[in-house]
């Protein structure tokens, strides 16, 4: 599969195709994953018509790909994890997981933001991502 197959209609088919079988909650964080089925398709197109195009399109195109959960065992390094919350595609308590599958010392940041690219598009995030991985490299 190659990137440039990827479209903006092709993903947003992708997207309802994964809404219809209820399958919604790998992309709603926070209240949209409690939402009931009919909602959900609405609240997905509002979340991603705050997201860019080209956003769009690479995330649909990476969610194609294996699953590596079974590779998060294997990380023995420090590992930071940023994150949006409530963020507009992934569950803010993925952090969770992470946290207890990683062999190494783990360290998670929340981000007052819902959108996914939160330290591109808000300054104050880029400013305190900056901070916290430098002082998350000096620690480790």
């Amino acid at each position: 599969m190659m990137k440039k197959d990827f479209t903006l209609e092709k993903a947003m088919l992708r997207y309802k195709d994964l809404l219809e079988k209820g399958w919604a909650h790998y992309f709603l964080a926070g209240k949209g994953s409690e939402l009931p089925p009919e909602e959900r398709q609405e609240e997905l197109e509002y979340r991603l018509s705050k997201m860019h195009e080209e956003e769009i399109i690479e995330l649909n195109f990476q969610s194609c790909f294996v699953d590596n959960r079974y590779v998060l065992e294997k990380i023995t390094v420090p590992l930071a994890y940023f994150y949006a919350d409530p963020g507009n595609l992934f569950d803010p308590r993925l952090h969770y997981y992470y946290g207890e599958h990683v062999s190494g010392a783990y360290k998670a940041v929340a981000f007052p933001s819902r959108e996914h690219s939160f330290y591109i598009l808000e300054e104050n995030n880029a400013k305190k991502m900056e901070a916290e991985l430098l002082a998350f490299l000096n620690e480790y």
